[in-house]
């Protein structure tokens, strides 16, 4: 194994260590018999936020949907969501996120289509859901702006700076691609790309997107509005949820912070996108979030844990979609 390897897997541990440790301090400080009642007094919501999650499940299918729907490819929507449900499972379990899912979703999806290549629609679809996750984190930070919360406006400008210029790159990209100028635009730049790997990867997604679009240009209010409308919808359910459970806590304005902290939950992710769930981060920075505006800094971890139970949930639901039909083809 190389040196360079090596290193990279003990940064990575290091980096797991770390997020482990920031989680268990939290839990620790807050103590175990408080985290359990907070556990029980949520009993009387978990179904909500069942319904909540199976909504925002229900939205990015329909969106994938209406891909092979344009195509006049049928495939049953119950499949479609078995798919995705195996695809989010490995990227709520790993710290790859879609690197790890979207193969999954390839190969299960490549058994419905009957020999035809089906990573243009889950790069399609990918493409929209960062679209709408990036415009609904850049609203949120707006509502932040003009809320009555305080955030430092230190953390607020850069993190707004970033996902504008996320936003811009994207829009810049998509319609670039839609003009066929995209492929030559990354050969020009490619020079400057760290790592071989992203440079072949990304010239292989802008040419297939270059394809996909070509075809969907045409069906621009039929299918790239109404799915880019579902990715933006399951992320405001994200923000309902956090609401939900914000609401049974008695806090008020519950809906704003959960507008609020949805989006600024999305930054955080990405920016330790190397952590699975943010790991310990998410947890460090609700506590913040909640310090400044005046309340314990503990209010926070129980919210974020209540999240992680809801992902956990999901994460056994896709494994076990995953592992059942292949036991049916093993006997």
């Amino acid at each position: 194994m190389k040196i360079s390897s090596v290193v990279k897997l003990l940064l990575k541990v290091l980096v797991f260590g770390v997020g482990i440790g920031l989680f268990l301090y939290w839990i620790d400080r807050l103590g175990v018999s408080a985290l359990e009642q907070t556990l029980n007094e949520m009993k009387a919501i978990w179904w909500q936020l069942l319904l909540v999650s199976i909504g925002w499940n229900l939205f990015y299918t329909i969106a994938w949907r209406n891909y092979f729907i344009n195509l006049n490819i049928t495939i049953p929507f119950w499949a479609l969501l078995k798919i995705k449900l195996c695809g989010e499972a490995m990227n709520l379990l790993t710290p790859l996120n879609f690197v790890v899912g979207d193969p999954v979703r390839f190969a299960m999806i490549r058994q419905k289509m009957n020999g035809k290549h089906p990573g243009g629609s889950i790069l399609v679809d990918r493409m929209l859901n960062s679209l709408a996750t990036v415009f609904y984190v850049w609203v949120g930070i707006i509502l932040a702006f003009f809320s009555s919360f305080e955030i430092p406006r230190k953390i607020l400008w850069p993190v707004f700076g970033l996902y504008t210029v996320i936003n811009g790159g994207i829009i810049f990209l998509m319609v670039l691609i839609f003009k066929h100028e995209a492929l030559a635009f990354i050969l020009k730049i490619k020079r400057w790309l760290p790592g071989e790997k992203l440079k072949n990867g990304l010239t292989t997604a802008v040419d297939e997107m270059t394809l996909e679009f070509d075809f969907l240009k045409s069906r621009f209010w039929r299918f790239i509005i109404p799915s880019f409308l579902c990715h933006f919808a399951g992320r405001v359910l994200g923000a309902i949820e956090i609401s939900v459970i914000l609401y049974h806590l008695e806090l008020e304005s519950a809906l704003m912070y959960g507008l609020v902290l949805a989006s600024l939950t999305a930054a955080c992710n990405l920016l330790f996108a190397f952590l699975p769930g943010g790991l310990g981060v998410v947890e460090t920075f609700y506590s913040l979030f909640f310090k400044w505006q005046g309340m314990s800094d503990l209010f926070g971890v129980p919210v974020q844990l209540v999240r992680r139970i809801r992902s956990f949930f999901w994460i056994v639901v896709g494994v076990l979609l995953l592992i059942i039909p292949s036991r049916k083809r093993a006997t």
